[in-house]
């Protein structure tokens, strides 16, 4: 499932909202004293494929943009922690500025995972071991899972942000609140504050969030209050410079530092940064959580707070290069040129323009590109002032697979204009199950690779490198059919390439023929947050274990192969080593040097840049695809080996989860081990009706607390007119199951008894109301029918509840 997305007039805040809010915070005198720690998990794992190493050299824009945010609510005793940098560093052997840690807040991608429980279980070390709120695509994808395991149900995270930002420090507001009205002169922790506003339901309001609830019954739930809404402007939020000054420095100890990072020290250590420049993209591909993730909407910091964030970046820490931590720029292409013709004539305070002295990369898709440019004659030369490079995800040269508007057209016009601008052009490919790494072939019965068309098409020399390298490839020798296969795809006419079907080999050819001057070629996973999640664990593709490997998060970063039909997964994984191998190599690292010298010699500034990037990435593609070879050989030896155990199922939360919105229960449904609804709070806030809950709810939904109603056991409005005999059944079931409940209460004696009554009268108001709302008013054509059963149902449990003495 996709996440839910609110409606369409009801996804943002209005205007300054947010700013009043870190207003509020910032001028009480209880938040400078509360003592926090954010944090960047980072998993060494997943550091493989063309860009090995970045991390160390990166700023993950989640923890800059959400320090930045507590800093500026008044949060400065703050260090922010960077995994990549301090692996061995234990928050149960630190202290703050000389006191113990108040609060942990974590942001992490799900492939970081099991260092985000390594975090977890050190914090539960502490003798008073602080709040813990985890954050990122993590907590706003799966939040549920970081709730307990099997192993140790009570270790986990407090709360997960499955908002954004503001919605964090709304709950922040919220626990300081609390925490001041339960002090009366002694010390109230913020754990303390926010488990007494948890244990009784006082952040269902607070929507964006999912926390951990102990029921009456002494049931853990994991309550997730619906989807949150945003800022609609990003430049409400600060600007990212704020998380800085408070970096923890690069080191091997335990402990945290008695200062953060100085401005030389982060120099030294940090090359690139990420930029929080807009947010959302509106294509709504099926394997990508991205739309719904983001509101469904479009959403924009604007080019001069984009250009103050880059100023004081550079100017206070010397940082030259950014990455838009974007989904699509070219989602509103009038607002990309507005923002680059801005971010060209931005003047710093000390006069001098902002470009020339910093340059960004970010994502676009190739459609939004190509739309770009035929609106706007200059519009890639103005990027090419502040951006250097743009990764496409291009995905399916064919189309066969992903259709988002890629075109072949599109890569012949626009990546030599790219070049031509100075913006080299880096295009992210997939490998799925479907496609083939080799497509020079001869046709068989089983399986056309090519058409008849394509293949009458070719002149004779074309004919003989096609039937060379296919042979080449049959006796084994992969070299020389990898030379005469890149000579046989250089020798296409645009018209014959419009015919041809690509296999991975000869896509990433495609692409190095047109200047591309990186390609990523990733394994598709099943993705939380997106519809396809469970189909490939349903049709037994997804593995469980390989050999003795256990398949873990890290697992699914795209450059492992843990999801394939094929009987010889091993070789998909090393398709991909050799796609990497045609698009990094040493012979294409020469050509790119050749290029720089060429470009030098002409003087054009715009291909000399680009050209000094390809034989930069030739250089960190080719030690890349050692290092990867070198890290995964184990996993290689393992799918050699085997056995290879699938999945039966996606991974599933220890913790059932109590959702207030059916939306979002649907939303669980898939890997929460149980999935409860309680709409109450949303219908007491007016926001969800009785006649939605109906319309919603298509599946099989416990209503809590009732454990015996479920929506596909009340006829649909269609079917009333055939369900008095299934209301009268339905009402049996519903009595039946308080009788239970009756008999249980009362089973300890009338001494018992009379410390139950209130219990019981609860219990009885319940049932009754639970039956008015979910069995009587959703089908109120059937008046008639309805309320005889309804009817019978009350008297029952009043006869019952008289017994007792209890009224209701």
């Amino acid at each position: 499932m996709f996440k839910p997305v609110r409606d369409k007039k009801d996804r943002v805040i209005p205007k300054g909202m947010y700013k009043n809010l870190e207003q509020r915070l910032k001028e009480r005198n209880d938040v400078k004293g509360i003592r926090t720690v954010t944090v960047y998990p980072f998993d060494r794992y997943t550091d493989l494929g063309p860009y090995v190493g970045l991390a160390d050299r990166l700023i993950s824009g989640g923890i800059l943009h959400y320090t930045a945010c507590l800093v500026n609510s008044g949060f400065t005793n703050l260090r922010a922690v960077l995994r990549q940098h301090n692996p061995k560093l234990k928050l149960s052997k630190s202290k703050l500025n000389g006191q113990p840690i108040d609060q942990v807040e974590i942001s992490s991608m799900s492939i970081h995972s099991n260092d985000v429980w390594d975090i977890i279980k050190d914090a539960y070390q502490m003798p008073n071991r602080p709040l813990i709120t985890l954050g990122g695509p993590a907590g706003k994808y799966e939040p549920h899972m970081f709730f307990g395991t099997k192993e140790d149900p009570t270790i986990g995270i407090d709360v997960a942000i499955t908002g954004e930002a503001y919605t964090g420090i709304v709950l922040k507001e919220r626990i300081l609140n609390r925490r001041k009205k339960l002090s009366n002169g002694r010390t109230i922790s913020m754990r303390e504050a926010f488990e007494d506003l948890a244990q009784k339901r006082e952040l269902d309001d607070i929507h964006g969030i999912a926390y951990r609830w102990i029921d009456p019954q002494g049931k853990t739930w994991i309550v997730d209050t619906y989807i949150n809404k945003g800022v609609e402007d990003l430049s409400e939020y600060p600007t990212i410079d704020k998380t800085f000054k408070f970096l923890e420095k690069k080191h091997n100890d335990e402990s945290l530092k008695d200062r953060p990072a100085t401005p030389k020290e982060i120099a030294n250590e940090i090359n690139l940064s990420t930029t929080i420049n807009t947010g959302g993209c509106r294509l709504g591909c099926d394997y990508c959580p991205l739309t719904n993730g983001e509101l469904g909407i479009f959403r924009t910091s604007g080019f001069d707070h984009l250009g103050k964030t880059m100023e004081k970046i550079f100017s206070k820490f010397g940082i030259k290069r950014f990455f838009g931590a974007d989904d699509n720029i070219g989602n509103d292409i009038n607002q990309l040129y507005k923002d680059a013709k801005g971010l060209s004539q931005y003047i710093m305070e000390d006069g001098s323009k902002l470009i020339g002295k910093v340059e960004s990369g970010s994502e676009i898709t190739l459609t939004d590109l190509d739309k770009f440019a035929r609106k706007y004659p200059d519009g890639l030369m103005e990027l090419g002032k502040i951006y250097s490079g743009l990764w496409m995800g291009n995905e399916d040269v064919n189309q066969e697979l992903v259709k988002k508007g890629q075109s072949l057209d599109k890569v012949r016009e626009r990546l030599p204009e790219m070049i031509n601008a100075g913006i080299s052009p880096m295009i992210m490919n997939i490998y799925g199950d479907q496609m083939h790494y080799n497509r020079i072939r001869s046709n068989t019965n089983e399986e056309q690779h090519q058409s008849k068309e394509f293949l009458d098409s070719l002149s004779q020399k074309q004919k003989k490198l096609f039937r060379e390298s296919e042979m080449a490839m049959d006796k084994g020798k992969e070299k020389k059919s990898d030379i005469l296969a890149r000579k046989f795809v250089n020798s296409l006419t645009p018209s014959q390439e419009d015919k041809f079907k690509f296999g991975l080999r000869e896509e990433s050819f495609f692409y190095l023929k047109y200047g591309a001057v990186s390609q990523q070629f990733t394994l598709l996973t099943p993705a939380v947050g997106t519809e396809v999640y469970d189909i490939p664990y349903n049709e037994r593709m997804v593995f469980d274990k390989v050999g003795d490997i256990q398949i873990e998060q890290h697992h699914f970063d795209g450059n492992h192969v843990v999801m394939t039909s094929h009987n010889n997964p091993v070789e998909r994984l090393k398709d991909v080593y050799k796609a990497y191998g045609h698009m990094y190599n040493y012979s294409n690292l020469f050509r790119a040097v050749g290029r720089v010298i060429k470009e030098k010699f002409l003087g054009n500034e715009n291909k000399l840049r680009v050209a000094k990037y390809a034989a930069y990435y030739q250089f960190k593609g080719i030690n890349g695809l050692k290092v990867t070879k070198k890290r995964q050989k184990e996993f290689v030896n393992a799918l050699k080996i085997g056995p290879i155990v699938r999945a039966k199922e996606p991974p599933k939360s220890y913790h059932p989860v109590l959702a207030i919105h059916p939306e979002s229960a649907k939303y669980y449904s898939v890997t929460s081990s149980h999935v409860a609804l309680d709409p109450k709070p949303l219908t007491k806030q007016g926001v969800l009706t009785i006649e939605a809950l109906e319309k919603i709810c298509q599946g099989e939904f416990e209503i809590y607390p009732t454990p015996i109603a479920r929506y596909d056991q009340l006829p649909t409005y269609s079917q009333a007119h055939e369900s008095i005999e299934g209301y009268r059944k339905h009402a049996d079931t519903l009595y039946e199951q308080f009788s239970i409940k009756l008999r249980e209460l009362t089973s300890s004696g009338r001494e018992g008894l009379n410390q139950s009554k209130e219990t019981l009268t609860h219990l009885g108001q319940d049932f009754i109301i639970h039956a008015e709302k979910l069995y009587h008013k959703l089908h109120n054509n059937l008046r008639g029918g309805a309320n005889n059963s309804l009817n019978q149902l009350k008297e029952k449990i009043q006869i019952d509840m008289h017994k007792y003495n209890v009224t209701i």
